[in-house]
C-alpha cells in the first residue's frame, strides 16, 4: 500500500514577498497496511539479537526472580528491535539494565556473566545508535 499526500498552495504573485512559493509538494511512504515501514524492517539487527540471545542464556542459567523479570524484558526488547520501535527499545533496554545493575539484584553464581552480557548488549545497541 502506498500513501501519497499532495499539498497545493497557490498564492498570487503580489502577496508573496520573501516567502517561497509552493506549487505542489508530494510525500510518499512505503508503509504496509499495519503501518510498518518495509525498508526499515529490512535492516539487519543481528548483532543486537545475538547479544540478546547470549544474555538470555546467562539469565536462564540463574533461575532467580530477578532473572525471570529480566527475561520478560528481553522478550519485549526483541519485539521492539524487530519492529524498529526506538522508544520501546530504549525502555526495554533501560529496564533490563536497571534490573541487572540494581543494588538488591540476585543472580547467584551467574551474576558476573550476566553483567558482562548486559555490557555486550549495550555495546551492540550503541553501535546501532541506541543509548539509554
Amino acid at each position: 500500500m502506498k500513501l501519497q499526500i499532495t499539498i497545493e498552495l497557490e498564492q498570487e504573485a503580489h502577496q508573496v514577498t520573501e516567502a517561497a512559493q509552493w506549487s505542489s509538494l508530494q510525500v510518499q511512504s512505503d508503509a504496509t497496511e499495519n503501518g510498518t515501514l518495509e525498508h526499515v524492517t529490512e535492516v539487519s539487527h543481528q548483532a543486537v539479537l545475538d547479544a540478546l540471545a547470549a544474555l538470555r542464556d546467562a539469565l536462564r542459567s540463574s533461575r532467580t526472580p530477578d532473572a525471570e523479570r529480566a527475561l520478560y524484558h528481553c522478550d519485549r526488547l526483541e519485539q521492539a528491535v524487530k519492529h524498529w520501535h526506538a522508544e520501546a527499545i530504549r525502555f526495554a533496554a533501560y529496564t533490563i539494565n536497571h534490573i541487572v545493575s540494581g543494588q538488591t539484584a540476585q543472580f547467584g553464581a551467574g551474576g558476573p556473566a550476566i553483567h558482562q552480557r548486559v555490557q555486550d548488549l549495550r555495546a551492540a545497541l550503541a553501535a546501532e545508535g541506541h543509548t539509554f
